[in-house]
């Protein structure tokens, strides 16, 4: 029978003849049990130094949209509170922790953008929480990924569930099917 305490190792010591607990110390050094020690591990890269990737508008829509200006895009995944995560387009649209925002769907796409009185906030963790409310009109669930769309010069953040994107793409390759067929 032994205990550890503070880097020492009780040995309890039961005499056969008298049957009486004699408790004899020894100190044992204390060491590291290697299968207790996680391996080292790669450092994981900071959101922070991750760059927001800016889209420039096709040749010849700028004049259609000049009112847009620069578009960044990045890709978050919604968690278990509905919140989404994106520090490098916060960052450039320039939304700090307790920025308060206000959200509007229109369709299958929801809008946020500063408002003084906004319902929705930036957390200390650069996090935007979605409510219930939107989660469920943009039928986004916990794991779901979505693609996060920010419009620097308007201070908008596009929020766009992943079937929208999907169904974007396969409407554009079908509008240039005839790569295909070369």
């Amino acid at each position: 029978m032994w205990r550890r305490s503070a880097g020492r190792v009780v040995v309890g010591a039961v005499s056969t003849v008298i049957g009486v607990f004699a408790p004899v110390e020894a100190t044992v050094p204390e060491a590291p049990i290697a299968l207790l020690i996680p391996p080292d591990l790669p450092p994981v890269p900071s959101a922070r130094s991750l760059p927001a990737i800016s889209l420039a508008l096709p040749p010849g829509t700028q004049d259609i949209f000049p009112e847009l200006g620069t578009a960044c895009v990045g890709v978050a995944a919604v968690d278990t509170s509905g919140r989404v995560r994106e520090r490098a387009l916060l960052a450039q649209l320039g939304w700090r922790h307790g920025e308060a925002l206000e959200l509007r769907i229109n369709g299958r796409i929801a809008a946020l953008w500063p408002a003084p009185y906004g319902r929705v906030r930036v957390d200390a963790r650069d996090q935007v929480a979605l409510p219930r409310g939107c989660r469920t009109l943009l039928g986004l669930e916990p794991g779901d990924r979505v693609l996060l769309s920010a419009f620097i010069d308007l201070n908008v953040l596009f929020v766009h569930p992943m079937p929208l994107v999907a169904e974007w793409i396969r409407r554009h390759v079908a509008d240039h099917s005839a790569v295909f067929n070369a």
